[in-house]
């Protein structure tokens, strides 16, 4: 180097120099480059760890609503078996009842639901002694005070039914037995047999 002109030293200095310059200028950019692209991919990264986290939370709320849905669908299909099972067995709970209040609650079934006209009343076998000619003429007797325009008569033939009665009119029948009248009143008879199966829960 000491043998090189004062010109060529100072051309390679400055060569050195503007060297030196980008170099460091490349390397300001490269940390540059280098801090975005980390703050970037942190960014990212954070933005995916954050979907994720919030999938997971919602697949969670989904999985415990989905948990909470089929334990109540679960408790209100055991309860429904259970108030079938009483429905179903009830006609033969209402058969029990004596004498008395058994032909009282069918004669309120038979006033309320008798045609107009001539009625020919066919009870069940087992019901026979029960709803006789008095059981028909007290009927009769509370038609005709109320002013309906309707007879029963006995016609000495029984009906094909458990218990109760069928009312066989001149253009209509009307079906007492008591499945039938426990079918027709299931939807009032259920939330009553519930509650008493079940109190602690429905009076929550």
């Amino acid at each position: 180097m000491e043998n090189l002109s004062p010109l060529v030293k100072k051309i390679m200095a400055q060569a050195e120099a503007e060297a030196s310059q980008i170099i460091a200028e490349a390397e300001a950019y490269c940390r540059k480059v280098a801090e975005e692209g980390e703050a970037e991919a942190k960014r990212k990264s954070e933005a995916v760890l954050a979907k994720a986290e919030a999938e997971g939370r919602e697949n969670i709320r989904r999985a415990s609503v989905q948990a909470s849905l089929s334990l109540r669908n679960a408790a209100l299909a055991e309860k429904g078996k259970w108030v079938a099972e009483v429905l179903a067995d009830l006609p033969s709970k209402l058969h029990s009842l004596n004498n008395k209040d058994y032909a009282t609650m069918l004669r309120g079934f038979v006033l309320a639901a008798a045609p107009v006209g001539l009625v020919h009343v066919h009870p069940a076998e087992v019901d026979k002694e029960i709803f006789d000619c008095s059981f028909v003429k007290g009927i009769n007797e509370a038609l005709q005070a109320r002013g309906q325009d309707t007879t029963l008569i006995l016609t000495g033939e029984c009906a094909d039914i458990e218990g109760g009665i069928l009312l066989e009119g001149e253009n209509v029948s009307v079906d007492c037995s008591l499945d039938s009248i426990c079918e027709y009143h299931k939807e009032e008879l259920e939330p009553i047999i519930l509650a008493q199966l079940f109190p602690e829960v429905e009076s929550r």
